[in-house]
């Protein structure tokens, strides 16, 4: 995986590292994006987690009807740069860097900063 192989900047997480974080926040999820589409939240949506075939993806429900479905290729992410200065949302953008461009390949704008998990997870946790 390019997110193990790369060298990461400073203050950044790589992306098993945020999935696994993630997978704990899913109620806690406003919107994922890709720069051609994007899913937003709802009081009457929630969000599922899961992977595929080696991807992570990312599912919005309404009740049992699949509204939306983002599929993450993360082999291809080099890090997730967490923003640190978000007051009531904040932005993790999953980076490629492709042919020596650094770009947003996914974000995910969840309600609340990254704060490491220091107990086990379970599987929903809502801030």
């Amino acid at each position: 995986m390019r997110s193990e192989t790369k060298a990461q900047p400073q203050g950044v997480l790589s992306f098993p590292e945020f999935w696994r974080w993630l997978k704990g926040h899913a109620g806690c999820i406003l919107s994922v994006a890709t720069p051609d589409a994007a899913l937003y939240d709802n009081e009457e949506m929630h969000w599922q987690l899961g992977e595929e075939d080696g991807s992570a993806v990312i599912q919005l429900l309404h009740g049992k009807n699949l509204v939306g479905e983002i599929v993450v290729a993360h082999q291809y992410i080099d890090y997730v740069q967490v923003d640190p200065d978000g007051e009531d949302e904040f932005v993790f953008d999953c980076i490629s860097n492709t042919d020596g461009d650094c770009v947003s390949a996914y974000s995910f704008t969840l309600s609340h900063a990254y704060v490491p998990d220091v107990r086990p997870v379970p599987s929903r946790l809502v801030h």
